[in-house]
């Protein structure tokens, strides 16, 4: 993996708190940095989004039109102390405009179905 599935910028990634997860520095995409195979043992491979196929829809839009941080702080365990933003680089104001974003959206896929969102 070269570039980043929602900004298509060259990949790099910002640690969050959630182990072996990691952002991507220029949108915020999450990544599964480490991966493991079913006996639990780390395995070389490429990083793998983290976001369900519904959630990469709504990620391409927001960043195609607001081009900030998508699903900022989803992996992260909130704000440490008196820091303006979580580990991974996230602030209030991004994630209150995403979810404010995210709101108006009324065409937007649904990410759960009316019975997981129950």
């Amino acid at each position: 993996m070269t570039n980043c599935i929602t900004c298509a910028l060259p990949f790099s990634f910002r640690w969050t708190d959630s182990h072996g997860v990691g952002v991507c520095s220029q949108c915020g995409t999450p990544y599964a940095i480490y991966q493991y195979d079913e006996n639990k043992q780390r395995i070389d491979a490429p990083p793998a989004c983290c976001l369900l196929e519904e959630g990469q829809e709504i990620a391409k839009r927001y960043w195609t039109e607001v081009r900030d941080w998508v699903f900022p702080a989803a992996f992260d365990m909130g704000f440490i102390g008196d820091r303006s933003s979580t580990y991974s680089g996230a602030t209030r104001e991004q994630i209150e405009k995403f979810h404010d974003w995210l709101d108006a959206q009324k065409d937007a896929p649904a990410a759960f179905s009316d019975e997981e969102a129950a």
